[in-house]
């Protein structure tokens, strides 16, 4: 990914974390611009999908809406 980015002009620097500082991190103190997360959400979106993107999961909780995004 650092290559790929490079290749654009976009420096990166890699943290490897374990993951309850990767969870403080991230969803308590969005401390990231650029953050990798894979989430299993099976076959009905409405249990994966809503706590990734609705604005109703922002907040502390680990493994939903980490970058805050909000459908104004």
């Amino acid at each position: 990914m650092r290559q790929q980015l490079a290749t654009v002009g976009i420096g990166l620097r890699v943290r490897l974390m374990d993951p309850a500082a990767f969870v403080q991190a991230v969803f308590t103190q969005r401390d990231f611009d650029l953050a990798l997360i894979s989430y299993c959400n099976g076959i009905d979106p409405e249990i994966g999908v809503r706590r990734m993107y609705h604005s109703s999961a922002i907040g502390n909780v680990p493994f939903s809406n980490a970058a805050a995004f909000r459908d104004a």
